[in-house]
């Protein structure tokens, strides 16, 4: 196996981010797909790459292909490398889900994260935004009882003005 020095890695792995979001910019999304594969086989990647940061990049990218099952699946190898966010990671899925027209699935998986974490005013948020898009009723819904969660918990994160 060659060995390559630190600094020669760290351009690597730099090359690749860039090429990666360059792509991303050009509206490449095919190509930003396979650079970040290639970040993740990157033999430094253990020690350079917070895997599941990429794997939520893929998340997203595959999201906007349209291409959900897949989108879901890196979502979920994310959440089992580390992934943490506010709102639940989960809930991007549940999104994902929306965005497939697998509302039963998300309707179950929002009620699942609410359950868990009724405090969570971001949840709410991604539920009545997501939601919008294809029952505005149901979006009205979780939007004001985000509201009511975020007056009740003080609304530290300010969620009430979006």
């Amino acid at each position: 196996m060659a060995r390559i020095t630190f600094d020669e890695s760290y351009r690597e792995i730099q090359a690749l981010w860039e090429r990666a979001q360059d792509a991303r910019r050009a509206g490449e999304r095919e190509d930003a797909l396979g650079v970040y594969e290639e970040l993740l086989a990157h033999p430094c990647a253990h020690h350079r790459v917070t895997e599941h940061d990429v794997l939520d990049e893929m998340h997203q990218v595959l999201r906007q292909l349209g291409r959900f099952d897949e989108a879901i699946q890196a979502k979920r190898d994310a959440i089992a490398a580390g992934y943490r966010s506010s709102p639940d990671p989960e809930a991007d899925i549940a999104e994902a889900l929306v965005e497939a027209g697998r509302r039963d699935e998300a309707d179950a998986l929002y009620a699942e994260l609410r359950e868990r974490d009724p405090d969570d005013v971001w949840l709410y948020n991604s539920a009545g935004y997501i939601y919008a898009g294809v029952d505005v009723a149901e979006a009205l819904r979780w939007l004001l009882d985000g509201i009511d969660v975020a007056i009740a918990t003080g609304d530290y994160d300010q969620v009430i003005g979006q």
